[in-house]
């Protein structure tokens, strides 16, 4: 009898036993879905932050432009095989080949040692090698103080980067570029909030999107025509966005 009680208690601590590791081993793996979650979720903020990063890095030499007041030029295309390449790169992608003869405007230069323009043809931002546009004065005085600016601006930063000012100002402008990505995020989603955080323009965004990417215009011309809206927005340094009830149709700078 006594030999009966003794297995029948060594029975239940051996099923209260089973059951508390079990409970242990699930809890451990909830406590591993859990942690994985994060990880994932601080993963995708690193990726966004580094893409902000380098949007910030292209972007920098515009607004220097912006800031400085440099002015863009024309050229003329004076080679029959100019290549608009997306990148300061011959070897990244060529969004169109511009015929000789054609007058493009400059607003940028890029490359190590500044030899190539930035420009725009067809609606597409991107690069033409220097020598395949024609030498003038102006186009050597605008690369000229392009680089001057541009090593003004290097001395600078490397200055500032010594300092815990520039780190926590650095800090906080990645911050908050951040937390505007994450709104735009949940207004237009990823990849429209991904081309307003890289500046661009594109043919059917909207008035709210343009207005992200460059702020409010100067003036509006609006003309009201069979029911339709038609708007000029007038940006500094000659750029125009044309909207026909409140979607980009055309832009012109």
């Amino acid at each position: 009898m006594k030999n009966l009680i003794f297995l029948f208690i060594l029975a239940i601590f051996s099923t209260h036993q089973s059951a508390y590791s079990q409970y242990n081993i699930e809890k451990l793996r909830l406590q591993n879905i859990n942690i994985s979650i994060q990880i994932k979720q601080l993963s995708d903020s690193l990726i966004i932050i580094n893409e902000m990063i380098k949007s910030e890095e292209k972007n920098q030499d515009i607004l220097l432009l912006k800031t400085n007041g440099v002015v863009p030029i024309i050229v003329e295309v004076n080679s029959s095989d100019a290549s608009l390449f997306s990148l300061d790169d011959s070897s990244s992608k060529v969004y169109a080949l511009i015929p000789i003869g054609t007058r493009i405007k400059i607003f940028d230069t890029g490359g190590m040692i500044g030899n190539y323009l930035k420009t725009e043809y067809n609606n597409n931002v991107g690069y033409v090698i220097d020598v395949d546009v024609k030498k003038t004065p102006e186009l050597s005085k605008f690369v000229s103080t392009l680089q001057t600016l541009r090593d003004e601006e290097r001395t600078k930063i490397r200055t500032e980067k010594n300092s815990a000012e520039y780190e926590l100002r650095n800090n906080k402008r990645i911050a908050d570029n951040y937390l505007r990505k994450k709104e735009l995020i949940k207004i237009y989603g990823v990849a429209i909030s991904s081309k307003i955080m890289a500046g661009e323009i594109w043919i059917g965004m909207s008035d709210k999107m343009a207005i992200e990417v460059k702020g409010r215009p100067e003036d509006i011309n609006r003309t009201v025509r069979s029911g339709l809206i038609f708007e000029q927005w007038v940006y500094p340094y000659s750029t125009y966005l044309y909207f026909n009830n409140g979607i980009l149709e055309s832009w012109q700078n």
